[in-house]
């Protein structure tokens, strides 16, 4: 179900870019889509929301890198994507380690000592982004319960920050996966988590992947590329 409407979404959502002729935007592929600039966005609203939410706000660092080492404002990388997806999932990545982070420092004196890093890399082919912080890690006993639409490790969802309902992961993972990318988490305990945010960079890797539900086991999957639409 959540599959199928992200498609329709999708579909919807270029019609309307191709029809709207009061802008110049005619595709929800941005062809120049700023990894760096989109992750240092949705850092910002996070903080925003923490310091509304939680009177705090965890330190979070944005970089960039290349093949070639650290780049500057003017290499930072840039590919093929959809800006609002790439918006959604770094947010709800960037939720997740605040949350963590604000539940496990006490005060503000603490929580500065656990900063949250997010580092955009690029080579020719792909785009990855990593977001790590260090509010101890996942209990081992949760498992692969983290990707359940059930569950929720957050005791304060009703805080005000809309975390920990149960499916921002697993939404932010199938989003990923429709795009032929991926998102993967290491969990090391004691110490905290790092999520692993990669992207197709070239235009021929961009497909939305379907999965045939007549195939066996319905895991192969036909692709589309997006860029054709």
């Amino acid at each position: 179900f959540l599959l199928s409407r992200l498609g329709c979404n999708m579909l919807m959502g270029q019609y309307l870019a191709c029809t709207n002729h009061d802008s110049h935007i005619t595709s929800i592929v941005n062809p120049q889509c700023d990894a760096l600039g989109i992750c240092r966005k949705a850092a910002e609203e996070v903080q925003r929301r923490c310091a509304t939410s939680q009177g705090r706000v965890p330190t979070v660092h944005v970089s960039a890198y290349s093949s070639s080492g650290a780049v500057n404002e003017d290499q930072v990388p840039r590919f093929s994507y959809i800006p609002g997806i790439l918006m959604h999932v770094v947010r709800e990545l960037l939720k997740n380690s605040c949350q963590a982070s604000l539940e496990l420092a006490k005060t503000q004196a603490e929580l500065q000592q656990m900063p949250i890093n997010l580092v955009v890399c690029a080579d020719v082919r792909h785009v990855v982004i990593r977001i790590s912080d260090l509010a101890h890690g996942i209990p081992r006993h949760v498992g692969s319960r983290i990707w359940s639409y059930l569950y929720s490790g957050s005791p304060t969802a009703m805080t005000g920050l809309s975390f920990g309902y149960g499916i921002g992961l697993p939404l932010s993972r199938l989003h990923a996966k429709y795009l032929g990318g991926s998102l993967d988490l290491v969990s090391l305990p004691g110490y905290g988590v790092d999520a692993y945010l990669s992207l197709p960079r070239v235009e021929t890797d961009l497909v939305e992947n379907i999965p045939d539900e007549d195939a066996d086991g319905g895991r192969v999957s036909q692709e589309l590329n997006l860029l054709t639409l």
